[in-house]
């Protein structure tokens, strides 16, 4: 079994020990809930419905003892309220407790005796209270004594549901979280005995083979070194043929350097062209600006011209009720006499709301003036951004002169390179030498190639011991050995 596999089984066993760990978690925790079901759903609503019922059931035996002795009639009416709330309780505790049979059939005879108890204790103190002389103290003391027996028979109930019941709930409650914490101590033990053991079985299986491939490709390793010796006096060859060339590059060099000076007047006439290209970017944020002015400029005309829509909607109203009020003084003046002193008052309105008039009035002058300077102030900032723009199509018409001159030089460079290429045609002989000694240097490139094949065939085998194959075949096995002997020291 390879690396592979163990890693699998060691994961497998882990993976399988987790999986029994939930699946027994999920088992505990579903017992737990269904006995806390149990527990909190039935049982104790079940007690306390019981415990409801017994508390009712003496005040029951209490009202018609008190109406008997007060031989007031309407006392009885107190214990057929209580009845009904015994009744009541017995019938929540009986539907909670139906999950048990035998639970739900003692409340069901409870709840029987209960109303059979009722109405023959209502009728005996009722016919008490209305005939005193006719009252039957034996009828009456078995009454109570049947009364005692119910009530008993209701505590009992609720003394098995709500003690004994509820604590074998609770009981087994502990019970199988107990279980489930040393089941989950045993499978977390079980898990580290698996891992310890994986790791000491991969240690023993796996780390000696590794370490044998990595002396073989240890040794392979010196020999391509050696090998690499050769290439590297193959180099010095390859230097020799180098300086030859010096003479070539020399030539180079000087075309190279009337390049360069071409290069430099194209600098220079690059530098012109920045310096313009930066004064129109300056006369460009100059023109934005002025924009953007205009805009502010445009924004504070719109924002007078809506305070003037304000005032003249104030305006329009109090003509509006100048109107009214004129009207109303028309009417009054029409009566005359004493309805004068009305015509008064109208009068004192009509003048209010001229004067308001007269003041918004005033307001709208003022706000169409403002209008009137900012839009001025728009149109010297629209001037100004027209001139900017003026000045910018000049500056390009500059920076197109001096593209033709940049254009002019790169011609000329163009020369330059011409008398490279001739240069570089001297080079192709010395590159013809510089090929024969590469031919040496392919013969030393086929040896590293059959230590190449070594190595590879090594590294086979290594993946062979990872993928968990436990040999080779048998031509890959010879292979590998022609190949190793084939570099043995004689």
């Amino acid at each position: 079994m390879g690396i592979r596999g163990k890693l699998f089984w060691s994961i497998g066993a882990l993976a399988l020990g987790y999986v029994f760990f939930f699946a027994l978690m999920a088992i505990t925790t579903s017992t737990v809930q269904r006995h806390l079901h149990v527990a909190s759903d039935f049982l104790f609503p079940g007690a306390s419905n019981l415990q409801l019922a017994e508390s009712s059931s003496q005040r029951v035996a209490k009202s018609y003892k008190d109406a008997l002795m007060l031989q007031d009639p309407s006392a009885l009416n107190t214990g057929d309220t209580e009845t009904r709330a015994v009744l009541s309780a017995l019938e929540a505790a009986k539907e909670k407790l139906s999950y048990n049979s035998t639970y739900g059939q003692k409340a069901s005879e409870l709840i029987a005796r209960y109303q059979e108890l009722h109405e023959r204790a209502r009728g005996a103190y009722a016919k008490a209270i209305a005939n005193p002389a006719s009252a039957d103290p034996n009828m009456l003391a078995t009454l109570d004594r049947d009364q005692a027996a119910v009530d008993k028979a209701i505590d009992e109930l609720r003394t098995e549901v709500g003690t004994t019941s509820y604590r074998a709930e609770l009981e087994s409650v502990t019970s199988a979280n107990h279980v489930q914490a040393v089941l989950g101590i045993a499978l977390f033990l079980l898990a580290l005995v698996v891992a310890g053991g994986s790791l000491i079985i991969m240690e023993r299986k796996v780390s000696a083979p590794l370490r044998e491939l990595a002396k073989n490709l240890a040794l392979r390793a010196n020999r391509v070194s050696d090998s690499a010796d050769q290439v590297s006096e193959s180099s010095e060859s390859l230097s020799q043929s180098s300086s030859r060339q010096a003479s070539s590059i020399e030539e180079i060099s000087a075309s190279s350097e009337e390049i360069r000076a071409m290069a430099q007047a194209s600098s220079d006439s690059c530098s012109s062209t920045a310096e313009l290209v930066a004064m129109s970017e300056a006369k460009t944020i100059e023109s934005n600006s002025s924009l953007n002015e205009l805009i502010r400029a445009m924004e504070g005309i719109t924002a007078a011209s809506g305070k003037i829509s304000k005032v003249i909607a104030i305006i329009d109203t109090i003509a509006f009720q100048t109107n009214i009020l004129a009207l109303n003084a028309a009417v009054e003046a029409a009566r005359a006499g004493d309805a004068g002193l009305g015509f008064a008052v109208v009068a004192e309105e009509v003048r209010t709301l001229s004067q308001r008039c007269a003041e918004a009035a005033r307001d709208s002058a003022e706000l169409l003036g403002e209008s009137i300077s900012k839009s001025q102030s728009g149109k010297a900032r629209l001037d100004d951004v027209t001139a900017a723009i003026a000045g910018i199509t000049e500056e390009s018409s500059k920076v197109k002169r001096l593209v033709d001159e940049i254009n002019l030089r790169s011609r000329e460079q163009t020369q330059g390179i011409i008398q490279i290429s001739r240069s570089l045609s001297g080079m192709e002989t010395l590159t013809q030498q510089s090929a024969a000694n590469a031919e040496s240097s392919s013969s030393v490139a086929s040896t590293l190639k059959t230590e190449s094949r070594a190595l590879n065939e090594s590294v086979r085998i290594l993946s062979a011991v990872v993928e968990g194959k436990t040999q080779l075949d048998n031509k890959s096995a010879l292979n590998a050995w022609d190949i190793q002997t084939q570099f043995e020291p004689a």
